[in-house]
């Protein structure tokens, strides 16, 4: 069932494809996933929290392909960033869109937390 929604909405793998997002690049599956994580987690906040110092250590457990991530890093430059993403596929794209937006701070693990 979870999957025949998900194919419903256009949530397949089709990609991977790249967007541009607020300056930053982010692979993923297809254009319609990553428009609806920008807009869930940029947009509408679901991932916001206030920090109670300008350097967080975060924990993104299922990171998929770290649209949070970015988030957490765009919102915090001086967070150190754990992401977590135990399926393969995903983890390349996690691993791809840190990589290309340069980083530094943010480790990507190939787990399941």
């Amino acid at each position: 069932m979870r999957l025949f929604v998900k194919s419903s909405l256009g949530f397949g793998r089709n990609g991977p494809v790249e967007e541009r997002f607020l300056g930053l690049r982010v692979a993923g599956f297809n254009t319609r996933i990553l428009k609806f994580f920008f807009r869930e987690i940029f947009i509408h906040g679901d991932y916001s929290f206030a920090a109670a110092r300008e350097n967080p250590l975060i924990l993104d457990c299922g990171a998929n392909i770290g649209m949070a991530t970015l988030y957490f890093t765009w919102r915090y430059p001086r967070a150190e960033v754990h992401a977590f993403e135990p399926d393969p596929d995903t983890f390349a794209l996690l691993k791809r869109n840190v990589e290309a937006n340069g980083l530094t701070r943010t480790h990507a693990h190939q787990l399941a937390v």
